[in-house]
């Protein structure tokens, strides 16, 4: 019983970890080969292969 609790406790708290409801940034071209993303504040930027944010000129974007 305790091994059932303990799987179940881990299931949920990875679960819950990847859920984001907040994502409401629009794709909106690409920049060197990069998708670009326009934040609801509007600033623009695109995902590096590391993972990090990296931001362009707000006229690279093009949402429309």
């Amino acid at each position: 019983m305790k091994i059932v609790l303990t799987v179940l406790f881990f299931s949920l708290t990875v679960s819950g970890c990847n859920r984001n409801n907040d994502f409401d940034d629009l794709a909106c071209g690409e920049f060197e080969d990069n998708q670009l993303f326009k934040e609801p504040g509007g600033k623009c930027y695109y995902i590096s292969s590391d993972g990090k944010q990296i931001y362009v000129a707000v006229s690279e974007c093009d949402c429309d």
